[in-house]
């Protein structure tokens, strides 16, 4: 990702290279802020992987990281699996 995840174009997949962004647009769109935060938690409930979400956020609190957090990370779908989305600053293997 290389914006603050308002867009999904521009970014650069590194996997399923052969499929488009759709699925990066929807979840942009259904975290928009215009959208009912009761909403909001009920999509993010069903469709980020949460325990993951929360110990990356508290990790680069521990690790002081003063990186710019519109950049540099990763977001990864598992679209075989749960189909709920993580994030991660390296790369998934």
């Amino acid at each position: 990702m290389y914006n603050d995840m308002s867009y999904a174009s521009g970014n650069e997949k590194k996997t399923r290279t052969d499929e488009g962004t759709d699925d990066l647009a929807a979840l942009i769109a259904s975290l928009d802020e215009s959208i009912s935060l009761t909403n909001r938690v009920l999509y993010a409930w069903d469709n980020l992987d949460l325990p993951q979400t929360a110990s990356y956020f508290a990790d680069m609190a521990l690790a002081s990281s003063q990186d710019v957090g519109k950049k540099n990370y990763y977001l990864y779908r598992d679209s075989d699996g749960n189909g709920e989305w993580a994030i991660t600053r390296g790369m998934w293997t």
